[in-house]
């Protein structure tokens, strides 16, 4: 695209911008060191290809984790009310 087109060169900037945030939302780059035998572990035990999959799953698992661990701090602390029969009629 020639920087003399009907578009100009702002609405490229703006455009380049755009897609410069997007990415930055979507995943971070970092340099860190990894225990290759919790890598090599992953990677054999789930169908991560790459290491960065296995990073990928291993921090979504944990992530799973932490949530997990707060609901059940809630075990008991809220009240419910309602009618569960009710609620399950019409379903298989």
């Amino acid at each position: 695209m020639s920087l003399n087109s009907s578009r100009g060169i702002r609405s490229i900037q703006s455009d380049v911008y755009d897609f410069a945030i997007f990415v930055c939302m979507k995943a971070t780059r970092t340099n860190i060191m990894l225990r290759d035998d919790l890598i090599k572990d992953i990677m054999r035990y789930s169908d991560a290809k790459t290491k960065r999959e296995a990073v990928d799953k291993a921090l979504e698992n944990y992530a799973r984790m932490l949530k997990l661990q707060e609901f059940r701090k809630l075990r008991g602390k809220i009240k419910w009310e309602g009618d569960l029969m009710k609620m399950r009629e019409g379903r298989l």
